[in-house]
């Protein structure tokens, strides 16, 4: 969820630069007065305010305010990067339309059949979000259909949560308020030799009486960047308490990885798996 906020967040942000037609360029131009379509082929491009939008074809409808970029669909702007095979934004319902879309920015991405909608609701169809990059290690959740309305809650069908092949977390009707709730948050920072300075950061919302689920990121001075996700349980049976924390994380090293106790060279990429789990 917190994957889809991100992604979400920006791409709505970029439908604005969409309806900007002025800032348009490529090697051919065409306009119909009848229809009041522009179409622009040869290596279109659209920028401004540091978006970039790269596209096979580029059209216009002043008369229907509908704009829609075809074909190896690029959209950039800093670290973060849509790609897909149409956009389609309509000026008059402020809604945009991309089909079969990869998204995101390091260590969140995003990709779906289709996600519609705008800044205050979105839909993503076939919903994949990863931590990390996307690859068969990596932890990801997965929907049928993803709901999100700002400020208010977010709705999966069919969501499940994996670390690599491993399925950790299932429910078929998913719903969280985004306002209001209990949260909990975690954050601290400080210092080793190997790692440099780093700072955690950890958040999560309950999904159930007894089950805290939410996600982490630390921010390493030597390394980089490690994310995944992280689930707390606590509940009580009788006069047995049961409690316990579950984390994965994904790290690309981004300094000298060095060698383990066998002299062997330390993979860049690593994970990591924990488990604490205590009864009394």
């Amino acid at each position: 969820l917190i994957v889809l906020s991100l992604c979400v967040g920006r791409w709505a942000n970029a439908q604005d630069i969409i309806s900007l037609i002025p800032y348009i360029e490529g090697d051919e131009i065409e306009y119909d007065l009848e229809t009041g379509e522009t179409i622009v082929t040869g290596s279109p491009s659209l920028s401004y305010d540091g978006w970039l939008l790269l596209a096979d074809e580029i059209r216009y409808n002043k008369k229907t305010g509908e704009a829609t970029a075809t074909g190896h669909i690029s959209l950039t702007r800093e670290a973060f990067r849509l790609i897909g095979d149409s956009i389609t934004y309509s000026t008059n319902e402020n809604k945009a339309v991309v089909q079969d879309f990869r998204a995101g920015q390091y260590p969140a991405y995003l990709q779906g059949d289709t996600l519609s909608g705008n800044v205050e609701q979105a839909q993503v169809e076939n919903a994949v979000a990863y931590v990390g990059q996307p690859n068969s290690l990596a932890p990801r959740a997965s929907a049928l259909e993803v709901r999100y309305f700002k400020d208010e809650k977010v709705e999966a069908d069919k969501l499940m949560v994996k670390l690599g092949g491993l399925a950790v977390f299932y429910n078929s009707e998913f719903r969280r308020d985004l306002e209001g709730g209990k949260q909990s948050f975690e954050a601290w920072t400080g210092y080793r030799k190997e790692l440099g300075g780093y700072l955690h950061v950890g958040v999560r919302a309950p999904v159930s009486e007894a089950v805290e689920a939410g996600g982490f990121i630390d921010l390493f001075s030597k390394r980089g960047v490690m994310a995944g996700p992280s689930v707390k349980y606590s509940f009580q049976k009788d006069e047995q308490e049961t409690f316990g924390k579950f984390e994965f994380g994904y790290l690309k090293d981004q300094g000298d990885p060095g060698q383990d106790v066998l002299g062997q060279n330390i993979d860049s990429e690593r994970h990591f798996l924990e488990w604490r789990h205590k009864q009394k």
